[in-house]
């Protein structure tokens, strides 16, 4: 994790250290000619937790699925970013192009990666991953390394 202190203005004495999103976090989109843009969700040295919301819509009548190639990295094209894992999603039956749907994607204090897919059909539809993923640190790890408590922040 990308941890970074601060002197409390008020209390200079009292250190205070904010968790950052070490990489940029996004997802790969397949441009129309065919080529491959990295497109960053949640930027470099955001403070953790993070969430971003993302409203989308069906590209085809009874699409079956929704395919996520989640990224890591700075870089714009395939190839300059590391793809962490390719989520496969799969999608209930009868939606049609132009159905909205929202993506939340929420990077943890942990720096874990959650998705939460949700459709306004009739009854609701909803999917959620979580990463099987190592964190770098955790909370306790930082207090054990540094005896300064994670300041609560939300992005």
């Amino acid at each position: 994790a990308a941890i970074y202190g601060y002197m409390n203005m008020k209390n200079p004495e009292k250190a205070v250290v904010m968790d950052a999103c070490s990489h940029s976090i996004g997802f790969m989109y397949t441009k129309p000619d065919g080529t491959r843009e990295n497109i960053k969700l949640i930027k470099k040295n955001t403070n953790l937790p993070a969430t971003y919301v993302q409203d989308v819509m069906i590209v085809e009548d009874n699409q079956a699925r929704i395919d996520l190639m989640i990224t890591e990295g700075e870089g714009v094209l395939e190839g300059q970013v590391d793809v962490v894992e390719t989520v496969k999603i799969k999608l209930p039956e009868g939606l049609r192009r132009n159905d909205p749907y929202t993506i939340t994607y929420t990077l943890d204090k942990y720096q874990l990666l959650h998705i939460d897919v949700k459709i306004p059909t009739t009854p609701p539809w909803n999917y959620k991953h979580k990463f099987d993923r190592k964190s770098n640190l955790s909370e306790g790890e930082v207090i054990k390394l540094t005896g300064i408590a994670l300041a609560n922040t939300v992005s």
